[in-house]
């Protein structure tokens, strides 16, 4: 439930202003790793390889983390670049020597930052102990996933340990969350992807104090929680007001009182200091927005996750209630749901007699004759000859010698198909038709599409069909499903050829399910590492 506007109203009367404080925080050996890997990224960017882009979306993953949450400078910092990166003795032979000479340079800081405890933690800890010494209320913005970061974090006064009560994960959360004194924010305010938040927080604050800690160099995004129209009239004064520390400044109808907090050893002056700037703007992808789709993200066992399209439907396994669920899944904290991943091999299914099935009558009349003949040898010859499916006997016996009723079922690629007709002996027909004489593969394949496009036409869609048929063959085996997911987090289920689909369904434990992503078409339905996510968090 949120604030009544009365409350809000008195809550203002009493503030002559709102407390801004930013509190700088400053590593030289954090510096030379920020500007190694942005060197490193800026050179990776002018190759086109898929082995170098994927090492730099890992590089730009890596570094945005540690801008943006309070992370142990331990062990784990210079074993992830080595995983990213590989063996920095041979680094030089497939990476090139400039890269090497970065990567060795990164791997030296990353260790020396193990020496000592990351300062955006101690600084944390102070201004928390702080707060809680003076008994005021406060809570912390950070997302679900971050929260773990602060959960190692050690406050040194009595026995207090954050709690649930102190986290604010979603702009819902805050304008339920009340009036309290202090809200704590880790990175620059961005309004989306990486330390990204609502400008609620500055155009609608519900709070006496807001405390910002960031990294030396990071900068606010431009125009954050300013209104568009003002933003654009008055461009140039924002920027300035942006990029100075003190003083008064509006920032809708709310008016912050701004003061910064530095460390003494933190120069004025950065050597390289264009390489720490702006480093979010730098690291974000850069795919156009009109290729995004809204999305929810699914966080999954062993650091995972996959995004499905809003009001899209997924197959669950509810363990708590042993049944199958077909459903459009909404934001939770769910327990014992299970995501069904199917991993099936390709079949094409229709809902339509097929309007002409004059040469698919005799090919398939054939091979059904070759399969009763001597299938083990037909199979070897497909194999041998190029149609490498991993259930080929089950595909031949359910699907293509099958009589054609919704749609002519044949192999999905056509090149499996020509190489199946000549097996069976039809490669080398040739048939009289009235535009003249045409090969039997050409007009037995024209046949096939037009069954397929008849289908599509209807709006009955191969993924329709094979959904409804997913759903009966799971709902049929919920024993079988109960017994082998026992006391587990992730299993692998088989599926029997004899019930019409062939593969095997993953079946993954649910940790999360959030909104508020927008992400790019490409993406949906991918299995991924979760730290990759939030790069497109809204």
């Amino acid at each position: 439930m949120g604030i009544p506007a009365t409350h809000i109203f008195n809550f203002f009367k009493k503030q002559e202003f709102q407390k801004f404080e930013r509190h700088y925080i400053y590593s030289e050996n954090f510096n030379v790793l920020r500007r190694s890997i942005r060197e490193m990224i800026t050179i990776f960017r002018a190759s086109d390889e898929q082995q170098i882009l994927e090492i730099t979306d890992n590089l730009r993953v890596f570094i945005s983390i540690y801008l943006s949450s309070p992370v142990n400078f331990d062990q784990n910092t210079s074993e992830e670049l080595e995983v990213i990166l590989g063996d920095v003795s041979s680094s030089g032979n497939y990476l090139g020597q400039d890269i090497s000479n970065l990567y060795k340079i990164s791997l030296d800081s990353a260790k020396e930052l193990q020496m000592d405890e990351n300062p955006m933690r101690s600084e944390f800890g102070k201004i928390v102990e702080g707060i809680i010494s003076r008994g005021r209320k406060f809570k912390i913005f950070c997302t679900k996933r971050e929260r773990e970061q602060f959960d190692s974090l050690k406050i040194n006064y009595g026995e207090t340990k954050l709690k649930d009560e102190n986290f604010i994960h979603t702009l819902p959360q805050y304008r339920d969350s009340g009036l309290f004194d202090d809200l704590i924010k880790i990175g620059p305010f961005r309004s989306r992807g990486w330390s990204s938040a609502p400008d609620a927080i500055l155009t609608a604050p519900s709070f006496e104090r807001l405390v910002q800690l960031l990294w030396n160099g990071c900068d606010d995004e431009n125009g954050f929680g300013y209104d568009p129209v003002t933003f654009f009239q008055n461009s140039d004064e924002i920027q300035k007001i942006n990029h100075s520390d003190g003083g008064i400044e509006f920032i809708g109808p709310i008016k912050w009182e701004k003061s910064t907090h530095a460390p003494a050893e933190m120069p004025k002056i950065y050597q390289d200091e264009d390489l720490l700037k702006n480093e979010f703007e730098f690291y974000q992808e850069k795919n156009n927005r009109f290729e995004h789709v809204s999305a929810f993200l699914i966080q999954l066992v062993d650091k995972r996750g996959v995004f499905i399209k809003k009001n899209s439907t997924c197959f669950v396994y509810n363990s708590s209630d042993n049944e199958i669920i077909h459903k459009v899944l909404e934001e939770s904290n769910p327990e014992g749901l299970f995501l069904i991943v199917p991993s099936l091999d390709p079949i094409d299914f229709g809902a339509l007699k097929a309007k002409s099935d004059i040469y698919s009558k005799k090919w398939k009349e054939k091979l059904n004759l070759e399969s009763q003949k001597d299938m083990k040898s037909l199979v070897k010859l497909l194999k041998n000859a190029g149609v490498d499916l991993i259930n080929l006997e089950q595909a031949i016996t359910k699907l293509w010698i099958k009589p054609t009723e919704r749609v002519i079922h044949a192999p999905h690629s056509m090149r499996h198909f020509k190489i199946l007709l000549d097996i069976i002996g039809f490669g080398e027909d040739m048939v009289e038709t009235r535009f003249g004489i045409k090969p039997f593969f050409e007009l037995a394949t024209l046949e096939i599409r037009r069954s397929r496009g008849d289908a599509i036409q209807t709006g009955l869609q191969k993924h329709e069909i094979i959904d409804e048929e997913l759903f009966n063959i799971l709902s049929d085996s919920v024993t079988e499903i109960s017994e082998l997911g026992a006391e587990r987090t992730k299993f692998r289920f088989q599926l029997d050829p004899d019930k019409g689909l062939t593969g095997s369904l993953n079946f993954l434990k649910i940790i999360s399910i959030e909104s508020g992503f927008t992400v790019p078409d490409s993406k949906i339905n991918q299995t991924m590492n979760i730290d990759f996510c939030d790069q497109w968090r809204d």
